[in-house]
């Protein structure tokens, strides 16, 4: 390895720290609160053109990969920098509407477009008649939304990512703040969560972000990924129906948050089988809405390691 090479490793990793740690996150919390929209986008833009061109950040090389299978591993290197800027730009300029309007219940609510599919979902979390479990991509402004429905007075439990670093500690105490039970996966978010459900609770889990432990591999966009499946496991196990969301951002600079279902599981005799057939179901919706929206899926984690080696260059 070249001296260059070693240096350009180096400062990647100190990137990559710096953007997960408890300083990073506040920081940046600190300029989206206290910077005007005009500014704040400026900021968010430079940020975003500076870390896509850093290729051997890990988040950079995972948006690259994803984002080739997304375009159905025909997009070149050139078109790849496009497309990771403008995910990277997205994902910024997110970060920033929603530290700008964290504490701005009237402002937050402005920026979200509730569309009447989403609706019925969200009175069917009040009227509490049966549990309900909602399954939610990582598009667009997905915490934005999330606190603008806790503002509406929605009260869930969220299993989060399993991960250590202190910068998501800070988002899952912001996530508390509002009335969102955070619960890091694991067995005993998983009882809490059964729990919930069986008290005619809410409980929402991510299902596009990759888990490598994972026992199953459902196909997503064709191709094998190990993605969680607990939402399957819940909804199989007390007999109910899953809910996909939806969420993009308009041309006006809405948010909007729309809702399939309710999807009723499909039973097989097999209980692996059955996992991955309903698994690959919710997939498919997902994959859906990202193919209509690419560079608003902000996955910065190799969803298919199997094919990082592949990615043009």
């Amino acid at each position: 390895m070249t001296p260059s090479h070693t240096a350009e490793g180096f400062i990647a990793m100190n990137i990559q720290q710096l953007i997960n740690s408890r300083f990073g996150v506040e920081t940046v919390m600190w300029l989206g609160r206290v910077l005007p929209p005009r500014v704040g986008y400026a900021v968010a833009d430079l940020a975003a053109s500076f870390i896509s061109r850093q290729r051997s950040l890990s988040n950079v090389r995972a948006a690259r990969a994803n984002q080739w299978v997304v375009h159905d591993c025909r997009a070149t290197s050139a078109e790849l920098d496009k497309l990771v800027h403008e995910m990277f730009r997205n994902a910024a300029r997110c970060v920033y509407d929603f530290y700008h309007l964290l504490d701005d219940e009237d402002g937050m609510l402005a920026r979200v477009k509730v569309d009447p599919t989403f609706e019925a979902l969200f009175q069917r979390t009040l009227r509490m008649e049966e549990g309900t479990i909602i399954c939610l991509p990582h598009m667009a402004n997905y915490d934005l939304v999330g606190r603008a429905m806790a503002f509406r007075g929605m009260r869930f439990q969220a299993i989060t990512p399993a991960v250590r670093f202190s910068g998501y500690q800070v988002q899952n105490h912001l996530r508390r703040q509002m009335g969102m039970l955070a619960t890091p996966a694991s067995m005993e978010a998983v009882r809490m969560a059964t729990e919930r459900l069986k008290a005619h609770g809410t409980v929402v889990t991510g299902v596009d972000r990759p888990l490598p432990e994972s026992r199953h591999a459902p196909r997503f966009f064709g191709l094998p990924a190990r993605l969680p499946t607990a939402h399957v496991r819940l909804a199989l196990r007390l007999n109910l129906p899953l809910f996909v969301i939806g969420v993009s951002q308009e041309k006006d600079g809405r948010y909007c948050i729309w809702a399939h279902g309710p999807m009723e599981m499909e039973r097989c005799a097999d209980p692996d089988e059955e996992i991955l057939l309903n698994a690959e179901r919710v997939l498919k919706i997902v994959e859906e809405n990202i193919r209509r929206f690419p560079v608003q899926w902000n996955m910065t984690f190799p969803v298919w390691p199997q094919i990082m080696a592949d990615v043009p260059k």
